[in-house]
């Protein structure tokens, strides 16, 4: 029956029709292949970062078992021998023998001295002579080499069981990307194929972002750990399965949560611990600041509700932390259990928790929130770091809800009777998402409101924390839950039109965050400018520190600030870290000279404005200050220096210099005699100074020589005059004076 004569040219007829849909199929599933090659890449190159400190730290365990293998019985005796167990005495001996047996690593030194001082004590009551106990030192030392070995021994033990458990996660990822290229391989559907597909490229975002959020530094042997990284990966690999592979596709979405599990739990003892480590900081510390900002939470929630919500919020974050730490510790076993103790698991993880609870924070923000965050009132700041604590207390929980949703459907894929939870399970999630995301839009973003939470308060956010910001968290959260680009969000808040009240914003450039204070300062004022800073918990901003200043000084021209004048200043400041070349970042002098005091052509001025009584006073006065009465040299120079005076003074009143007009006898026709020479004081020797300048600049009609005053000052016009200062020291005739110096 099927053989019939048009048989080979429906077939030829079917094959045409098909051969582009399967072209399309076969492209498609070559760039998976593509992709997951990457990730295998990847993985491997994730495991061999994490693996090679670990076989560093089994390099140094092996060489101090070495070292203390080596220690002599004298050796021991010697550390026993000490007068006292103070700790710096132990150290004192243990780097002698260190030195004697002329060992030069660093990290055996550490452990070394380290392991050592554990065993003996630091206690200063501690006898380390005992020896009314019935034992020899020689038996007492022999007890402390083992305890010594021992003590190794463990730490080395669980090095290589750490390097163990790492190598083999990262070749389970490997079997898991073969197991899940196979099912690919094996299938048709393009909807699959082209879900497949997005799902893989959120893993190995969310995987870029793990693989840069920890980082071992091989200096000090300690790792640094970007919270922000972590999470932001973590929304990553949820969302990637949450909206794009929904059901029925429980296999794949588990494969990928399963695959990502495996490097949230990579064998590395910081890497287990990132994620516990950040549910019990963020819980601490909203805890704290619930306490801290308590009378006026009281204001924004109301006074009779203020027990009741804080007790709510404070029970879902510890009751999250629980079942994080329960369902956490069923990573890699998921082959292995079975679906009576899966069924016990889900039950006592029980992902839903009561949302009216949380929907209870959302309501208090609404409430009142905006109220306080629009109204540009620095005394409402209590308030507003309430307000913070809601909105963050808020997205934290929701945050942890998703982590452990996904922790959830890797364990649950895995089982032959409950992987049909995973799409139930994606289908809530995707409604909380959904009213998660409907709240931040209508409430969060309109620009009013985020402008002043996210750039106009600064004390908003200052939680005190320092191990991670909970400002940048709030807004990686946001941005993962909008899918927002917040960038743009933040160019309207420096439009002219919002800022034009603001008097300081705060921006992220890079790395760090700056903030920008339009309030002006003398140049002199350093040790003001400096201040100002610090009480952001900041530092002043060095422009020649930093390979993102042209976008921070972008931020400072577009809000209105003025860094060119050369006499009153705005200042930005930047969060304290260490600058490329490893070293404290510390703020770029303004100048080479000490705080009051302002640099013109490569030297110190300062004008002291409360006045010398005749010109002999200021020489003595500026000598005080190491310094001596300003002698101009040129025209040049005095119109820098005087225009610099100017800027920074305003010139209060007319000011003694080094200048003298010395005469013999004035007379109707001129005076006798009469130069103008350099003065230094009398007691100084008046002709050592008393070179003639090399020109002048007198006010129209001066020298005045007609008067018996000689003392020459600078008046507001920027001029010489003889300004009735007497040199005799009972003159009251007061100026302030300038003064120079050296840098």
């Amino acid at each position: 029956m099927l053989d019939f004569d048009f048989r080979s040219a429906i077939e030829d007829k079917i094959q045409n029709d098909c051969e582009p849909f399967c072209e399309e199929i076969n492209k498609t599933k070559q760039q998976l292949q593509n992709k997951i090659d990457e990730l295998k890449g990847l993985a491997q190159s994730i495991f061999d970062e994490t693996i090679k400190p670990i076989n560093e730290n089994v390099s140094s365990h092996i060489e101090t078992l070495n070292a203390l293998q080596g220690f002599d019985a004298k050796d021991y005796e010697s550390l026993l021998e000490g007068s006292n167990g103070f700790k710096t005495d132990i150290a004192t001996q243990v780097n002698d023998l260190i030195h004697k047996h002329k060992i030069d690593k660093t990290e055996v030194k550490n452990l070394l001295m380290k392991t050592i001082i554990d065993e003996l004590g630091e206690e200063s009551d501690q006898d380390l002579n005992r020896d009314d106990d019935g034992e020899t030192l020689a038996q007492k030392a022999s007890k402390l080499k083992d305890s010594c070995m021992k003590s190794v021994f463990g730490m080395r033990s669980r090095s290589q069981t750490s390097a163990t458990m790492t190598e083999a996660k990262g070749n389970e990822i490997v079997e898991r990307l073969d197991k899940l290229q196979k099912g690919i391989n094996s299938t048709s559907d393009q909807d699959y194929i082209d879900r497949s597909f997005k799902a893989l490229t959120n893993l190995g975002d969310a995987l870029y972002k793990f693989k840069g959020a920890i980082t071992y530094n091989d200096t000090n042997g300690s790792y640094t750990v970007n919270y922000v990284g972590i999470v932001s990966g973590v929304l990553d690999i949820f969302d990637g399965i949450a909206s794009t592979v929904g059901p029925p596709l429980s296999t794949l979405s588990g494969s990928v949560v399963a695959i990502f599990n495996c490097f949230t739990n990579g064998g590395l003892p910081t890497q287990q611990q990132v994620m516990k480590d950040l549910f019990e900081e963020q819980n601490k510390m909203i805890k704290e600041e619930f306490s801290k900002t308590r009378e006026f939470m009281g204001e924004v929630v109301g006074q009779a509700n203020l027990e009741i919500f804080e007790a709510k919020a404070m029970g879902i974050l510890d009751d999250l932390k629980s079942r994080y730490i329960f369902i956490a510790s069923f990573d890699g076993l998921e082959e292995c259990l079975s679906d009576t103790v899966a069924s016990e698991v889900t039950e006592r993880v029980d992902y839903f928790t009561d949302q009216s609870d949380i929907f209870s924070i959302r309501h208090f923000f609404d409430l009142n929130c905006p109220k306080y965050l629009e109204e540009n009132d620095v005394k409402k700041s209590k308030q507003r770091q309430a307000c913070a604590t809601l909105l963050y207390t808020e997205l934290v929980i929701e945050r942890n809800k998703k982590h452990i949703l996904s922790r959830m459907i890797g364990l649950l894929s895995k089982t032959s009777n409950h992987y049909q939870l995973v799409d139930g399970y994606l289908q809530v999630r995707t409604n909380e998402e959904e009213s998660l995301t409907s709240w931040l839009e209508q409430t969060i973003l309109p620009n009013e409101l985020y402008c002043t939470m996210f750039h106009y308060d600064m004390n908003m956010w200052n939680f005190g924390y320092k191990s991670f910001n909970p400002r940048s968290m709030s807004l990686a959260m946001i941005q993962d839950n909008t899918k927002t680009a917040l960038s743009k969000l933040d160019l309207n808040c420096i439009d002219p039109e919002a800022v034009k009240d603001q008097e300081a914003l705060f921006w992220q450039v890079g790395d760090y965050m700056y903030y920008y204070n339009k309030a002006t300062f003398k140049v002199t004022e350093k040790d003001a400018m400096d201040k100002s800073c610090e009480e952001q918990q900041m530092i002043r901003f060095s422009d020649d520190q930093n390979q993102d200043n042209k976008a921070v000084f972008k931020i400072a021209k577009d809000f209105g600030m003025d860094l060119d004048n050369e006499y009153k200043r705005n200042i930005i400041c930047v969060e304290p870290h260490v600058d490329e070349n490893g070293e404290n970042y510390k703020p770029k002098p303004v100048d080479n000279c000490s705080d009051g005091w302002g640099e013109v052509e490569g030297k110190c001025y300062r004008l002291f404005t409360e006045k010398a009584y005749n010109q002999p006073v200021a020489v003595n006065k500026c000598e005080e200050q190491g310094a001596e009465l300003y002698r101009p040299k040129n025209q040049t120079e005095e119109t820098k220096v005087t225009t610099w005076v100017q800027g920074n003074y305003g010139h209060p009143s007319d000011y003694f210099i080094g200048i003298l007009y010395d005469f013999t006898l004035c007379l109707l026709n001129g005076c006798v005699n009469a130069k103008t020479i350099y003065y230094c004081g009398e007691e100084r020797g008046k002709q050592k100074c008393g070179q003639r300048v090399g020109y002048h600049n007198w006010d129209s009609g001066q020298p005045d020589g007609w008067t018996p005053q000689h003392g020459v000052c600078i008046t507001k016009r920027n001029k010489w005059d003889n300004c009735y200062g007497s040199l005799e020291a009972g003159s009251t005739a007061a100026h302030a004076y300038l003064c120079q110096k050296s840098i």
